[in-house]
């Protein structure tokens, strides 16, 4: 089936969880491999910025769904964690999948959800395959539930009181595992749609390559740790940044660690992406076995990145807005769309909920933080609505600590109330190693980049805006 007969398109949308960008082959990484993905931004449009709007789970997870930073749909942290300030997306804030449901489409979820026991299904999504804890199956879902195997040659991060799963080897086969499972749970259900008469919306959210980074042996013995160089920020002057960056080696009981010691996690963490990428390419050659492909809009993203050793040695991510968190890839590959390429204007990974809507003949809701993404899509010429992105931090296992962003083409400011404010030139510097906070040389850049800042936390009513614009 093609989409010349006017029908509104099918759209799968891929998640991956804890993938930064720059290990994608096709956003330049020299060493990871992940020939699927490529193929996937080969075919499409390939977003070359694309901001999380938090560097945590279930505030980027609510923004995916809403179209709202997490000051605006209310899920500020992770709602699994003791310190939640909510444990469920208010029922009152509209997603695109009730959207779309209301506007006749299938909806399937399959994977990690982390936004509360509600679960998919209270949120519009007819048919829910879980894998995982925080999703509450309903009568006739499908629920899989395993325990966590024995790794091999576990790495663990140690404090004085205890200790923390890094990375291992998973010592199941590959068909054993939970990327496995979510990949054939998703090709299941293009297989119930692929009859359908109405059109489908099919979300896959792998719960990897977040830690512990555990790929099975076949993928963990494809990167030599020996033969990973350091990432270019492994080493950096910490004197100019935030002292929280600092405390934060302690806290994830990392302080101290060498390049010999990151090299074996890298490379697991490598291995999981890879895995990851194989089982992505596994459900795109289902969509082309079932005729799909010509009907069907593929979208790749995550929910945000992974430090993975980078500046500093940094393990997992929080009150850090290094590219390495907030970057993440974003793919779309639309079969009606002639042009494919790259967009290289920063775009928040929020503008998938209005663009999905779009993409299904449908209205977006009024109100929301960002505009679509179509018409980026359809014109290489053309600028996003919005010539910058935004993210935001609220805390999680540190209680309230706030952080604000601005990233534009070639810049970033980062507002810290309780410490160090940072600001980068992109351009001579995409490495972050500089904190220009303090050059006098930086002072018109500085005063442009926090006006920009608090324009946008009065338009988008950011209640950090109150204070912030008394002293920024």
């Amino acid at each position: 089936m093609n989409l010349e007969d006017g029908r509104r398109p099918n759209i799968l949308m891929i998640v991956s969880d804890q993938e930064r960008a720059d290990v994608l082959g096709s956003y330049g990484s020299q060493i990871c491999r992940t020939r699927y993905l490529d193929r996937l931004a080969a075919e499409g449009v390939r977003f070359e910025t694309c901001i999380a709007p938090s560097a945590i789970c279930s505030p980027t997870r609510a923004s995916l769904l809403t179209g709202l930073y997490p000051h605006g749909h209310g899920i500020l942290n992770n709602t699994h964690e003791p310190d939640a300030i909510r444990t469920d997306l208010p029922t009152d804030v509209l997603t695109f999948s009730e959207h779309l449901r209301d506007g006749g489409y299938r909806l399937g979820y399959v994977g990690k959800w982390h936004l509360g026991a509600a679960g998919p299904a209270s949120r519009g999504f007819h048919d829910v395959v879980s894998l995982h804890e925080d999703i509450v199956a309903i009568p006739g879902d499908e629920e899989i539930v395993s325990g966590e195997p024995s790794l091999r040659d576990p790495i663990y991060a140690r404090f004085p009181r205890g200790r923390l799963l890094i990375a291992g080897v998973d010592p199941r086969p590959v068909d054993e595992t939970e990327t496995r499972r979510d990949a054939d749970a998703a090709i299941g259900l293009l297989e119930r749609y692929a009859d359908l008469e109405t059109p489908f919306c099919l979300r896959l959210d792998f719960e990897g390559p977040h830690h512990p980074y555990m790929p099975p042996d076949e993928y963990a013995s494809e990167y030599d740790p020996a033969s990973i160089p350091p990432w270019p920020s492994f080493t950096e002057d910490p004197a100019t940044k935030p002292a929280a960056q600092g405390r934060l080696l302690e806290q994830r009981g990392v302080a101290g660690w060498s390049w010999a010691d990151w090299q074996p996690v890298v490379a697991r963490y490598f291995g999981f992406v890879s895995l990851i990428d194989a089982e992505i390419g596994r459900v795109l050659a289902a969509v082309d076995r079932l005729g799909l492909r010509e009907s069907t809009v593929v979208i790749h993203t995550a929910d945000h990145g992974d430090m993975t050793g980078s500046h500093g040695g940094q393990f997992n991510k929080g009150p850090l807005m290094y590219e390495e968190v907030c970057r993440v890839p974003l793919v779309i590959r639309d079969p009606r769309a002639a042009r494919t390429g790259v967009r290289r204007g920063p775009v928040g990974s929020l503008a998938i909920m209005p663009t999905i809507v779009q993409l299904a003949g449908l209205q977006p809701p009024p109100g929301l933080h960002v505009e679509s993404l179509l018409p980026v899509l359809a014109d290489e010429a053309a600028t996003p609505a919005e010539p910058a992105a935004f993210a935001e931090y609220h805390g999680d296992e540190w209680g309230l600590y706030s952080q604000r962003m601005i990233r534009t083409p070639n810049t970033k400011y980062v507002y810290s109330p309780h410490g160090t404010d940072e600001l980068y030139d992109l351009a001579t510097d995409p490495h972050e190693l500089v904190n220009r906070i303090d050059d006098p040389a930086a002072g018109r850049l500085l005063a442009d980049l926090r006006s920009r800042l608090i324009e946008w936390m009065n338009r988008t009513n950011d209640p950090l805006a109150l204070w912030a614009s008394r002293l920024i």
